[in-house]
This record gives C-alpha cells, sequence and structure tokens, in this order.
C-alpha cells in the first residue's frame, strides 16, 4: 500500500510544492495551535511484525498547547515520518483514552488512522474532536505498526502524529464507527484457498442502542491486507439497501485503507450494516502485514456512546448488539459480484464497451457557418447530417478521425476496466 498518493492536474508548474504543504500551510492560518504525540528514538524489533504503543497524558501534553486548556478540538491531524524509517511504518491508530494506566479496549476512541500515501485528514470547518473534556479521554494513544519482513535491526523511528486544535468547539463532535471485525474476534481463524466471502452483519439492535438521533457519515475507509480483492459495506434501512461503499478491485499495493468517492449520508436508530471482504488464496485472520483483516472505519457526527462506549458493532461482541458471521467458498470470479472489471490475477470479464456515435470533425468554412446554429468550430456532426462529398481524400481523413476518435474511447474504457 506504499503507491497511495495524489496527482495535481492544474499546478504551478514553477512550485514544488507538495499536497502535503498546502495542507499544512491552511492549518496553520486556521488553528490555534498544534501538538506532536510522536515516537522517542525508539529501535525498530528485527521482528517482521511488530506493534508499539505510545501513550501521552493530559498532562504531558499541556505544555505543547500553553497551559490548562481542558476543553480544545482536534480539526485536523497529519503524519510525521523518519524518513530513514519510512519503510517500516505501515500504519498509525491515534485513540483518545481514559488515561495511561487505563487502557480498556472497550472505551479506546479512535480519532485519527493513517497509512502510507495519506497526507493526513481536516474535518469540515463545523465538525472536530473533542479532547481533554472528559474522563474518558484524558490521554493520547497511537498505535504503530511495523512491518520488517527483513528482520533488520539498528533502526531507530522517531514518528508520530501532529495534532491541529481550536480553543473554541465546533458545533458538531466527531466520531469512528468500526465494523467488520475491528477487535480481530476472528484472530487465527484460517481463510480457505480459493476465492471466499467472509460477511459481517450488524443488527438494528446496534444502531438503536447507540443512536438517540440520526447522526451523518461524512467519509468510509474499506481496509483489508495481501489477500483481499473486493471489500463493500452497505447500509440497511426497512430491509432495502440505502448505501454502498465499495472497493471494486482491491489491491493491497495500491490501497491500504481504500476510501470511495462519496457524498454524505444519514445512519438512523434501526439501520442495519452489512461489511463482506473477499479473498484470493487467503492466509489467517491476524494483525500482521501478511496476515488478513476485514474492517470498515466511518468518520461521523455527531459522536456517540453507550454506557462510555464508543458506537462500534464488533464480531464477538459483550452486549447484544454483536455482529454475525458467515463465510462462503466461490466458486469463480463471477460469484465476486464486481459491477466491473476484474484484478490482475484473474481472467477479464466480459464487459461490453459502448458504441460510441458514429461522429467526424468538420472545420468550420464559409460554406457552413450561415447555418444559424450556435456551434463551436470544430462541433462533432453527426453522419446523417454530415454533406456527402466526392472528395475520396475528404472520406480517408473523416474515416481516419472517426477510428481515433473510437480507439481512444475504446482504450479510455479497456484502462478503468483494467486498473
Amino acid at each position: 500500500n506504499r503507491s497511495s498518493s495524489s496527482v495535481r492536474i492544474f499546478a504551478d508548474p514553477s512550485s514544488n510544492s507538495l499536497e502535503s504543504d498546502a495542507v499544512v500551510n491552511a492549518l496553520e492560518k486556521n488553528s490555534d495551535g498544534y501538538f506532536d504525540v510522536v515516537n522517542g528514538a525508539y529501535e525498530i524489533p528485527a521482528r517482521e511484525t511488530y506493534y508499539e504503543y505510545i501513550c501521552k497524558s493530559y498532562d504531558e501534553l499541556k505544555e505543547q498547547f500553553g497551559g490548562d486548556m481542558t476543553d480544545i478540538t482536534m480539526i485536523a491531524a497529519t503524519p510525521i515520518i523518519t524518513e530513514e524509517t519510512r519503510q517500516f511504518v505501515h500504519h498509525f491508530i491515534a485513540m483518545a483514552i481514559p488515561s495511561c494506566d487505563n487502557q480498556d479496549r472497550f472505551k479506546r476512541e479512535q480519532i485519527y488512522g493513517w497509512a502510507p500515501g495519506d497526507v493526513g485528514m481536516v474535518l469540515p470547518d463545523d465538525v472536530g474532536f473533542p479532547m481533554f473534556d472528559t474522563e474518558d479521554n484524558q490521554a493520547i494513544m497511537i498505535e504503530i505498526h511495523y512491518n520488517n519482513p527483513k528482520l533488520i535491526s539498528g533502526m531507530e523511528d522517531s514518528s508520530g502524529v501532529r495534532f491541529y486544535y481550536t480553543n473554541a468547539p465546533r458545533l458538531h463532535d466527531a466520531a469512528i464507527l468500526k465494523l467488520g471485525d475491528p477487535m480481530l474476534g476472528l484472530y487465527g481463524v484460517a481463510i480457505n484457498d480459493g476465492l471466499t466471502m467472509h460477511e459481517f452483519s450488524c443488527p438494528g439492535e446496534c444502531s438503536s442502542l447507540f443512536l438517540d438521533e440520526p447522526v451523518t457519515v461524512i467519509s468510509e475507509k474499506l481496509h483489508m491486507h495481501k489477500t483481499g480483492v473486493r471489500m463493500v459495506n452497505e447500509a440497511i434501512r426497512g430491509g432495502e439497501v440505502f448505501h454502498t461503499a465499495t472497493v471494486e478491485i482491491f489491491d493491497f499495493e495500491q490501497q491500504g485503507g481504500f476510501q470511495p468517492q462519496q457524498d454524505s449520508y444519514q445512519l438512523q436508530a434501526g439501520d442495519k450494516f452489512r461489511t463482506t471482504c473477499y479473498y484470493k488464496d487467503g492466509t489467517v485472520f491476524k494483525e500482521g502485514s501478511q496476515d488478513e483483516m476485514c474492517i470498515a472505519f466511518l468518520l461521523y457526527y455527531p459522536r456517540k456512546k453507550f454506557a462510555g462506549i464508543p458506537f462500534v458493532c464488533p464480531y464477538p461482541g459483550r452486549f447484544p448488539c454483536a455482529e454475525e458471521y458467515v463465510s462462503t467458498d466461490l466458486n469463480g470470479y463471477e460469484d465476486l459480484g464486481r459491477v466491473f472489471g476484474t484484478s490482475g490475477n484473474g481472467p477479464l470479464s466480459n464487459v461490453t464497451l459502448p458504441q460510441p456515435p458514429v461522429t467526424s470533425m468538420e472545420p468550420l468554412t464559409p460554406s457552413n457557418s450561415n447555418t444559424g446554429e450556435n456551434k463551436p468550430a470544430y462541433a462533432p456532426i453527426s453522419t446523417d447530417e454530415a454533406p456527402e462529398t466526392e472528395n475520396p481524400t475528404s472520406k480517408a481523413e473523416s474515416t481516419k478521425k472517426y477510428c481515433l476518435f473510437v480507439i481512444t474511447l475504446s482504450s479510455a474504457a479497456m484502462f478503468i476496466t483494467l486498473v
């Protein structure tokens, strides 16, 4: 997942600034300050998979934001990466917790997640994460996953997260809902060879337990590992799916956490969820990069809790809204249910490309300019409207242009299919 990045289409060619620079510049203007939670020259273990936890209490952090302010609002977070050890840093998860001595797993409230390629998270102008305002969030813990498959020793890392804040509260308090298997309830369960489907269903009792009013989902991230090939997260109301977030072609080298492009939407009490992950020749559900996961992260507002527990639907659960889980062996790629395309490890699907209209490009000349029609100088003209001509050269040129037009469309369609 180290290929994730961005491309600026209309950049100033004389500028060498990066997208991350633009984000930081905007945040420095719009925030009241920032504080850092980083690892202090930590020597990365010579182990393939290792999770390190950094915890900083309010008392340890308050000097960075100027004293006893116990009601600040986090509006953005950006990664701090040690360049020499970048290759080992697989991901971060930042959580608000009661204290460094009380790390109750069910009271951890995720406030940020990062994977390579991500330049940071900036919340909408009316949304923020309240910090240090209750007894449940008096410390910040960061989980750093180190991936060291070559067992290299002697590498020191000081990576972490920079949190931007305002002194004033925002209209809505943000939170992150986790679906699928966020707590690795399937830890150690093997995934069969071939194509398989693994489905987690969250009943309506769960949203009814947490939601006393509708909440708005801002964005979603879908997360699997190396053997994942497709993932879907669905919201269901009254027996009908009313929202679907999908990654049709999941490639771990491109998408550690895939964020579908979508509009915000609302959840209500009684809504159900179905999170489905598809794998090819899977391994086992565990925490390593070489293992598998199935988690959907939904950023929403306003935040909701029940008995101090953030809105979550885990498998298995300790309260009545636990998810149900089923797995199925599939017969072939046609059972993946893809809307389009295939991954690189399977045959091309039978995609019928739409036929483009037969057009030619005819320049505006004095003989055809006085038609009274408002057309651009090189407007596409249907062949049904195009004037007949006895000039074979004109016919050849028209055919050549038409062929080029068709090939371009077909190539673009094939590119979309294969990506």
